[in-house]
């Protein structure tokens, strides 16, 4: 944990310094004369960039979607970074390059962010960095498999070590809840998850002594219901975790803010995209490829219908409701079209959705009604916000399998939807593409 912080701290400060040197390289390049920031102000700025970080929880250590909540809370502290440090320089009448401070709080947020994905890769692709848990579920039936199955489709840095059962008998039960000091030994156990649907009180309070006794955290799951496709989420309620229905709550600021967002990207989006249209159309007629959109109902917010909009990349005559290819080498991509997916061009078109409202640059994706008539309730949260250009799904391991596979990502936008997210998610698909494009 402590070398984790240390690497946050690190390659936070790194960001923070790139910022300042470009800023200084900034001025002296438009004025003409040699500067250097007062150590002062840089001290200052420093000590409040790092407090909001912390303020923020971006030293937290989050096993989260993607570390997604790391990313979002690097950004919101940096940001707030800037709001503060202009209140301050007003009420203390500091005199301070107005290049200077426009410059390193342009840059501040993005190198954070570019430092914080760093330290994500070196916490993921290297052992001596990389922060596990080492979990075991009490309980081997039904609730328990299920958890396991999230656990490694979400791609956690939870690892789950095997099972404690008291009835039940296979290769992944480690022993019984009796043997669980020898087991929390010999397996660096730091947290126990509870998978039994029935729990006398007097096997909760064993359950807990045995927990301060080996200083195991405990998770308790309720229910079957809870692991099966059900809505209802664990929350805290005046000090007592209680099951509770989500209800999203809409702030109007936000659905303001996010609407302008949109407005803006889109247009600028569909301007200098407009060489690839033309292309793309004289290349339609040339081939005789049918015509260069092709257009589909979706499933939209509140489960209205609206035409998607996308550059066409597979051949006129296939089924225009069917399950979309998983596979570059599908038989129904036309050659063009094989290179329109892999770089996500074939998507641009869907600014022109968000120009008219149907959709947003980042949400849930839109899709086919065939496929949300088989929804049920939990699956039908989704439908509450407009969809989205992109999105958690699109910058995550679950990417390459369907939506419908991957809902979790879904929900988990819906409850914490914000600004911070939706440019962290934004950042991350830029990311994504031009990996493409230089793969």
């Amino acid at each position: 944990m402590k070398i984790v912080t240390l690497i946050k701290l690190m390659v936070d400060s790194i960001a923070f310094v790139l910022s300042i040197a470009c800023a200084d390289y900034l001025y002296m390049y438009f004025k003409s004369e040699n500067y250097t920031s007062p150590l002062f102000a840089i001290v200052t700025v420093y000590t409040i960039f790092i407090s909001s970080l912390y303020s923020s929880g971006a030293y937290k250590n989050h096993r989260e979607l993607v570390r997604i909540s790391d990313l979002v809370s690097s950004l919101r502290g940096s940001l707030f970074a800037v709001f503060i440090y202009i209140v301050l320089s007003f009420m203390l009448k500091i005199e301070y390059s107005r290049i200077i401070t426009i410059t390193v709080f342009a840059i501040l947020p993005m190198a954070t962010i570019s430092g914080r994905l760093i330290a994500n890769f070196l916490f993921g692709h290297f052992k001596y960095f990389r922060v596990t848990e080492n979990i075991v579920i009490y309980g081997a039936g039904t609730i328990g498999s299920e958890f396991e199955k999230l656990i490694k489709k979400l791609e956690t840095t939870y690892n789950v070590i095997g099972y404690l059962d008291d009835n039940l008998v296979s290769d992944r039960i480690l022993g019984t809840f009796n043997e669980i000091g020898n087991i929390v030994s010999n397996h660096s156990i730091n947290r126990l998850i509870v998978a039994i649907s029935e729990l006398k009180d007097g096997h909760i309070s064993e359950i807990e002594s045995v927990a301060n006794q080996y200083n195991l955290r405990v998770s308790y799951i309720s229910s079957p219901t809870l692991m099966l496709n059900n809505h209802l989420k664990f929350r805290d309620f005046a000090g007592i975790t209680m099951v509770t229905n989500y209800s999203l709550n809409e702030n109007m600021f936000f659905l303001l803010a996010k609407r302008a967002i949109d407005i803006i990207i889109a247009g600028i989006g569909l301007v200098f995209s407009f060489p690839i249209w033309i292309t793309l159309f004289i290349y339609t007629k040339l081939k005789n490829s049918g015509s260069l959109l092709f257009m589909q109902n979706r499933v939209g917010k509140d489960s209205k219908l609206f035409k998607i909009y996308k550059f066409r990349t597979m051949h006129p005559d296939t089924k225009i409701y069917n399950h979309c290819p998983t596979d570059s080498k599908d038989s129904r991509i036309t050659p063009i079209g094989v290179y329109l997916r892999r770089y996500s061009i074939d998507e641009l078109p869907q600014l022109v959705n968000v120009l008219r409202g149907e959709m947003s640059i980042v949400g849930p994706r839109p899709e086919m009604p065939f496929i949300v008539d088989r929804y049920n309730n939990f699956e039908r949260q989704r439908l509450k916000m407009k969809p989205g250009i992109t999105g958690l799904w699109q910058i995550s391991p679950g990417r390459k399998h369907e939506i419908t596979d991957n809902l979790e990502y879904d929900i988990y936008y819906l409850e914490h939807q914000s600004l911070t997210l939706d440019i962290v998610i934004i950042i991350l698909t830029t990311i994504f593409v031009f990996k493409s494009f230089t793969h």
